[in-house]
């Protein structure tokens, strides 16, 4: 997980001239007037930001309580804004905002230029970070406006360097490379060491995503030498993760661990949770691709761990509010209940006194009918005892099966393949991944047979499958887990790479592992599945499926032409059959169904065998037929289970169909596989907004 692009947040425009914190300290021990206080603070924060943020956060509240007591307008609004710089680099970004936006409103109501520009700088750099894009970029517009006007070169290369990181998000390369060099060109002109660091960082963050890593490496070193000298421990951490990343991506998996080892150290020393979870995430890849899957699984459990800290944080400090909230609440209520309490019992003696001699039988009658009441009320409480410790108990165990259920599902996670490893292989391709329930019954498994190695990877031969196991949750995960197994036994194991022989061997695993012998009263668990073998060299595409089709698209070769050839497929079973039984089964299943087009792609389902992977008692057992396609550059494929389609929702409450979602795909072809992934998820829930999910989905596509 690349840690791309510094973000630089203006510490305001307070004077920084360099001094050392002892002399400052000594200063503040003089009782100087608060008004030189709050700028020796202010200093002290911004000498130690880099090295030690914990104290730089003391000494900014420190500072921030004695400006609002004297009501030092400037200073409120100053302090707010470095604050907001803390929690940012902390990755505290929804704190960081509140920050931000309360400086915001002080220097607006101040009119103070500069400071107005410098804060809307670092709202800018927050959206960036929540890739709310188009904000960010009218932020940063604002302040480089105002900077401009004022000419403040040093603030104008801050916003060109933000400007930078916002462009590379947007993938327009070009742009980001211009305003990084506009940045940087200030800096070095002015000496700004730290600002030609972050525009050098940054740079190699766009050479990166421009698939140029040697060049990426090269600039994030010179940008970690400037940081190393300036003492910038968070700017140092950030390059040497990306100089991680770089040799991960180039598979020099020494390079890349060694470099983590520094990061993190720095890590450690600043108490960067974010920095610590980029260190795992590459951590966790590195030792997978070398096979040490135990440590792969111990750092995939850091990271878990991490993220549910990170986001405990969070939810502490929302839960913190909302309890302040009600008990300032509840005392004034209590306060409300108490005077209405001393109002009632008021007239209640009144009425005593006026009515005490006459109605003394009736109040006997009342004391007796207390008693009753009381003695009914005496019974309700202990059936509310008991009817709570049953709510006690079922409360209880209900979160011991969810812990449960969320560690199974980091094991499940820890067995699918890495998303990475395929785009090593398939870089325009995506998988959507929907579990039903907190773990999923749908699988998706790869594997690349025979890798020639970096350098031709071009030429590998690739396993790819999704599988639809029997039920979903808990027994579909298991099933899953099964299936896995099975698939790498039979392929890794056995070495059979036929899709239909793999099939065969599959369906006899799980008939064999569930003990199912066709009896009424025996499992009849199993699952549905389409496995494809792709042979990247010659572009010959090998298909096999259970129930689950395989769908290809292809663009017309000329615009206005209706629909192409069909691609040629070849059918063959795994096991020799007759020509006879052969041409029954052609006429009964054809292998594919009539194209469905729209200008200019064609789409042509490839039917799979109607038998599921498991025991089959309603139809005599087969062998699953092998398709062999011959594919085109361009081509997109797609494999699928049943829960797209058969979701219902929309306005009418009705299914999805497979009919809607061929259609959905031909309509996405001109885009990106990853806008593919975005446009279908996004599908996807509009469609389900009035429903829930009803079965677990998973659909993966590549192009070829």
């Amino acid at each position: 997980m690349l840690m791309l692009g510094i973000l630089v947040a203006s510490q305001g425009s307070l004077d920084a001239t360099p001094v050392t914190a002892d002399s400052l300290l000594e200063e503040l021990s003089r009782e100087p007037p608060d008004t030189q206080k709050l700028s020796i603070y202010s200093r002290l924060f911004t000498l130690h930001r880099g090295d030690d943020p914990d104290l730089a956060r003391t000494y900014a509240e420190t500072a921030l309580q004695l400006a609002e007591e004297g009501q030092y307008n400037y200073y409120i609004g100053h302090f707010n804004n470095q604050l907001g710089i803390h929690y940012k680099r902390k990755g505290e970004v929804s704190t960081a905002l509140e920050y931000y936006f309360k400086a915001l409103k002080h220097f607006e109501a101040l009119n103070d230029t500069n400071y107005h520009a410098t804060i809307l700088n670092n709202i800018g750099n927050i959206f960036i970070r929540l890739k709310n894009l188009e904000k960010g970029e009218e932020f940063l517009n604002q302040a480089l406006d105002i900077r401009k006007k004022v000419g403040n070169k040093k603030a104008m290369a801050d916003t060109y360097n933000n400007l930078g990181v916002l462009y590379r998000m947007m993938e327009d390369y070009e742009k980001a490379i211009a305003s990084y060099h506009e940045s940087y060109t200030i800096d070095s002109l002015m000496g700004n060491r730290i600002g030609m660091a972050e525009s050098l960082n940054n740079m190699a963050a766009v050479y990166y995503y421009k698939d140029q890593p040697l060049v990426a490496i090269d600039k994030f070193r010179e940008a970690a030498v400037i940081f190393h000298e300036e003492k910038d421990i968070h700017g140092s951490l950030t390059c040497y993760n990306n100089i991680a990343e770089m040799y991960h991506m180039l598979s020099q998996f020494d390079k890349c661990l060694k470099n983590l080892e520094q990061s993190y150290v720095l890590a450690k020393q600043i108490d960067s949770k974010d920095g610590l979870l980029a260190i795992y995430t590459i951590k966790a890849s590195v030792y997978a691709q070398l096979n040490d899957y135990k440590k792969a699984f111990a750092f995939q459990e850091k990271m878990a761990l991490l993220k549910d800290s990170l986001l405990n944080e969070e939810n502490s400090r929302l839960i913190a509010e909302m309890q302040t909230k009600y008990e300032s609440e509840k005392k004034e209520k209590e306060i409300e209940l108490l005077t209405k309490d001393k109002e009632i019992q008021q007239k209640e003696l009144n009425r005593q006194k006026i009515v005490r001699n006459s109605f003394i039988g009736g109040f006997m009658l009342i004391l007796i009918l207390i008693g009753v009441i009381y003695n009914r009320y005496q019974l309700k409480q202990k059936a509310n005892q008991k009817l709570q410790s049953a709510y006690d108990i079922i409360e209880s165990k209900n979160k011991d099966i969810t812990a449960s259920i969320n560690y199974a599902q980091r094991i499940q996670q820890a067995i699918l393949p890495d998303l990475q490893e395929i785009k090593t292989y398939l870089p325009e391709s995506f998988v959507l991944y929907k579990p039903k329930d907190i773990v999923s019954g749908d699988f998706y498994w790869f594997s690349a047979l025979n890798d020639p190695g970096t350098d031709n990877r071009d030429k590998a031969q690739l396993l790819i499958a999704a599988a639809d196991c029997t039920g979903h949750g808990v027994p579909g995960a298991f099933m899953s887990m099964i299936g896995t197994s099975l698939l790498n036994e039979i392929v890794n194991e056995k070495g059979i790479t036929k899709p239909a022989s793999i099939l065969d061997q599959l369906k006899a695993g799980i008939i064999t592992s569930l003990k199912q012998t066709g009896q009424n009263s025996g499992s009849k668990d199993g699952m549905d599945i389409a496995l494809c073998k792709l042979d990247l060299g010659s572009l010959e595409l090998q298909y096999a499926g259970a129930f689950n089709p395989l769908y290809l698209v292809r663009k017309d070769p000329e615009q206005g032409q209706h629909g192409i050839p069909e691609p040629s497929i070849q059918n063959t079973s795994s096991h020799s059959i007759t020509q006879q039984e052969q041409a029954r089964e052609q006429i009964a299943s054809p292998a594919t169904s009539q194209p469905f087009h729209r200008e200019p792609y064609t789409l042509t389902e490839v039917k799979a065998d109607r038998q599921p992977l498991g025991i089959y008692i309603q139809k005599k057992e087969r062998s699953f037929t092998n398709h062999s396609i011959q594919l085109m550059p361009g081509d997109t494929l797609y494999l699928f289970s049943d829960g797209f389609a058969d979701q219902f929702g929309g306005q009418q409450g009705r299914k999805f169909t497979y009919k809607r979602f061929r259609e959905t795909l031909l309509s996405i072809q001109d885009k990106p596989m990853e806008r593919q992934l975005e446009y279908l998820n996004q599908t996807f829930d509009n469609w389900t907004q009035a429903s829930n999910q009803l079965d677990d989905i998973c659909v993966i596509g590549f192009r070829v």
